[in-house]
C-alpha cells in the first residue's frame, strides 16, 4: 500500500509510460501489460501449432521406439521452471533480433529492444510443455472403441429389422406368434385376432419375413409363420445392457 502512496491507482492502471528509474518517474502499468499480452500471443502462434502437431504425431503415428524415446525428453522439458526459459530467452534474443533485422524488410525491422523476438524464443521454449500435456489428454480420452464398431453391413441388417418391428401391428403380430402353440400361426388365426383384412396382415407379416424376423412356410391355401431364432437373438443383444 505504500506504493500507492506515492503513485495514485489512476496513474498506475492508466499510465502509458513506465519508468520508475528515470529522473523524471512514471509508473504506468498498461504498457507492461500490453507487451506481456503481445509476447504471450506470438508466442502461442508459435508453440500451438508446433506443439499440437508434435502430440498428435506422438499420440498417433510415432513408432513404439521412437514414443519411447521422445515422450520422456518432452515431459523433462516442458518439467523446467518458466523463469529458468525466460532467463534464456532473454539472452537468445541477442542472437534473434539481428537474424529478423536481416531476413525482415527494413520498414519491418525490429529494433534491439522488440517483442517479436522474445515471442518467438518463449513460442519455441514452451512447446515441449504444450506437446506433453496435450499427448498426456489425448492418451487420456483416446480410448480405443474400433474394435466395438459393428460392419455397416450388420448395421444395415440391424436397422432393418428394428424398423420392421416397430410398428405397434407387427409388434403385436410377432408377439402372437412367438407365443403360439408350437411357436407358429397361420396366417387365417393371425387375420382374426387382429380384425384386419387379409392383405394388411400379409403385408406386415412379408415386412417382417424380409427383415429376417420370421419364417414362413406354405402348407395347402395357408401360410404358416415362426419367429426366426436368428432375428430374435440380434434383437435381444440389440436390446442387451452392454457390459
Amino acid at each position: 500500500m505504500g506504493f500507492f502512496q506515492q503513485v495514485s491507482p489512476a496513474e498506475f492502471f492508466t499510465g502509458t509510460e513506465w519508468t520508475p528509474l528515470f529522473a523524471d518517474k512514471k509508473s504506468g502499468v498498461l504498457p507492461l501489460v500490453a507487451a506481456t499480452l503481445v509476447i504471450t500471443g506470438i508466442a502461442l502462434l508459435v508453440a500451438v501449432p508446433v506443439g499440437l502437431g508434435a502430440a498428435i504425431y506422438l499420440s498417433e503415428y510415432a513408432r513404439p521406439g521412437a514414443r519411447k524415446a521422445l515422450k520422456p525428453s518432452l515431459d523433462v522439458l516442458a518439467g523446467i521452471p518458466t523463469v529458468v526459459y525466460g532467463f534464456f530467452a532473454f539472452f537468445a534474443t541477442a542472437f534473434i533480433t539481428p537474424l529478423l533485422q536481416d531476413v525482415l524488410p527494413e520498414a519491418w525491422a525490429p529494433e534491439v529492444r522488440n517483442g517479436l523476438a522474445a515471442g518467438l524464443v518463449m513460442g519455441v521454449m514452451i512447446v515441449p510443455t504444450i506437446a506433453s500435456l496435450t499427448e498426456d489428454a489425448l492418451e487420456t480420452c483416446g480410448v480405443e472403441l474400433v474394435g466395438f464398431l459393428t460392419e455397416r453391413d450388420e448395421a444395415e441388417r440391424l436397422a432393418a429389422m428394428l424398423k420392421a418391428i416397430a410398428d405397434p401391428t407387427r409388434l403385436q403380430l410377432y408377439r402372437m406368434i412367438e407365443q403360439a402353440p408350437g411357436g407358429e400361426a397361420c396366417v387365417c388365426d393371425l387375420t382374426a385376432a387382429l380384425g384386419f383384412r387379409q392383405p394388411t396382415v400379409s403385408h406386415h407379416l412379408k415386412v417382417m419375413c424380409d427383415a429376417g424376423l420370421l419364417d414362413r412356410e406354405r402348407r395347402g391355401t395357408w401360410v404358416w409363420y415362426s419367429a426366426n431364432p436368428e432375428g430374435l437373438r440380434r434383437i435381444r443383444e440389440i436390446l442387451k445392457p452392454a457390459r
